[in-house]
């Protein structure tokens, strides 16, 4: 047998041992060929992925998870799609992340999932590789996706607000800590009243922003901040007389990895306010000059309607507190929505409030902690 002949005859044992044993295999294609043997009938199919380059992930920080979202890949043949996510750290392995019963969802031409396992501290990229599977068994990919951007996850994210406290008197408050807060929290402290008077800033805090309005009716804001101590609550005088004023504490908790205190992130406090409206935008945002800071509107109403975000500009609502006292002139509420950001520098636009009653006056204060 010549040497030609001798080639011929491998390539055919191979590709009859090939169809006879219905041989499966992985390969690295944007094409899938299959071959089955049903007795003497021999049946072939083929099918492609589309698109033909696995697409980029693209992340989204949450409060304590990263949603990761991609553009579904199809095959032609109708066949599953299943994916490998593999997340690598700035350093150290890559591992696979959205796995059992977290593993990626495909809903609208899009897939997602989520890594609830990144650590704060540390800075990861995700990679995505389609895969058919036969059972269980992988048997057709395609190269795993470009890397997405890089991303890290909170370090300090908001978990509650404490009671609120009305008091109608300068006579010292008590006003309690969020349930569940442990020393080194951040905590910020923030009251409303209707007197253009500052009140005493408490032992132990750092003042952020302490100013008042006169016109069309009196109004002063003040905010503090902290790391929580051993403590439950704080003693604090709000400077009203007989007016009324709303205090109350919120709590920036510590997230797994995070090894660090907190500090304020921000350039400068911004602070502003409006006459008289149903709605408000903050004029200017805060800027920050440490990654991964959160960036917290703070917003303050002569009346005791519920405040919201009406458009959010990417911030989340936190809280809306409200209070009215016999007497006090007016009824007052505070609202909380926050950002992440995740590199140093400008919050981006400021987020629109707005509230359930008729057109008030407005106080705001942007920071920034990290």
């Amino acid at each position: 047998m010549n040497k030609v002949r001798s080639s011929v005859f491998r390539v055919s044992v191979l590709m009859t041992l090939i169809v006879a044993l219905n041989f499966v295999f992985v390969a690295t294609s944007d094409a899938l060929w299959s071959s089955s043997r049903n007795s003497a009938v021999q049946t072939f199919s083929g099918a492609s992925f589309s698109p033909v380059v696995a697409p980029s992930i693209s992340s989204t920080v949450g409060d304590e998870t990263i949603t990761l979202t991609w553009p579904s890949v199809t095959l032609s043949g109708g066949q599953l799609v299943n994916y490998s996510v593999m997340r690598t750290p700035s350093t150290g392995p890559a591992v696979e992340v959205c796995t059992g019963a977290n593993a990626p969802v495909q809903n609208g031409g899009v897939s997602t999932c989520s890594d609830t396992t990144a650590v704060s501290g540390t800075t990861y990229t995700y990679t995505e590789q389609p895969i058919a599977r036969s059972g269980v068994t992988p048997t057709w990919t395609l190269p795993a996706s470009a890397s997405s951007t890089a991303v890290a996850p909170k370090s300090w994210v908001f978990d509650s607000a404490g009671s609120p406290t009305i008091s109608n008197n300068n006579n010292a408050q008590l006003v309690s800590y969020p349930t569940g807060t442990v020393q080194d929290d951040a905590l910020v402290l923030v009251s409303v009243s209707d007197r253009n008077a500052a009140p005493t800033l408490p032992s132990g805090w750092t003042q952020l922003a302490s100013s008042g309005m006169s016109s069309p009716s009196a109004m002063y804001l003040f905010v503090a901040w902290r790391r929580a101590d051993a403590g439950s609550s704080v003693s604090f005088r709000s400077g009203t007389n007989s007016q009324g004023a709303l205090t109350l504490i919120y709590r920036y908790k510590r997230l797994s990895g995070n090894t660090s205190a907190p500090v304020i992130a921000h350039v400068a406090v911004q602070s502003s306010n409006s006459a008289s409206s149903s709605g408000f935008t903050p004029p200017s945002n805060v800027t920050t000059n440490l990654p991964g800071a959160n960036a917290l509107s703070i917003v303050a109403i002569s009346s005791d309607a519920t405040l919201s975000l009406q458009t959010n500009q990417n911030y989340v609502f936190r809280n809306t507190s409200s209070a009215t006292s016999a007497n006090a002139a007016l009824g007052l509420s505070i609202g909380l929505g926050d950002k992440f950001i995740q590199s140093s520098g400008s919050a981006g636009a400021s987020p629109t409030w707005s509230q359930s009653g008729a057109a008030t006056q407005w106080m705001s204060v942007a920071i920034a902690l990290a």
